[in-house]
Parts: structure tokens; C-alpha cells; sequence
């Protein structure tokens, strides 16, 4: 009879937030914003958008 055991090493320490935020570019899926007073709705690739987003980026330091 053979036994083999196996076991991998994990992480199990929490991720930092802030280094999650700021370690990556990232782009908008969908955006609800006020313009001229009025409620407006944008989703990237969406055919019916007023204002396109699609390639608008956002970095945080």
C-alpha cells in the first residue's frame, strides 16, 4: 500500500484594501451621473448612451 500526502501553501493573509485600489487602471462598467440637473446613465459597449465612457480610465494613488 501507498499513501502519498500532499499539501500546497496558502496565503492566508488578508489583502491590503488600499493596495487592491491602487495596484491596477481601472474602467468604468457603468456610470450614473448628474448632468445639467438631470440624472444620466452610461454602460460601457451600450448602444444608448448619451456620453460614451468606454474609454475613459481611472487610476488611484
Amino acid at each position: 500500500m501507498l499513501l502519498f500526502i500532499s499539501s500546497c501553501k496558502t496565503n492566508d493573509a488578508t489583502p491590503d484594501p488600499m493596495a487592491i485600489l491602487t495596484g491596477k487602471v481601472w474602467q468604468m462598467d457603468e456610470i450614473r451621473y448628474l448632468q445639467n440637473n438631470t440624472n444620466a446613465y452610461s454602460k460601457r459597449g451600450g448602444s444608448t448612451n448619451l456620453v460614451s465612457f468606454d474609454d475613459a480610465i481611472i487610476k488611484f494613488n
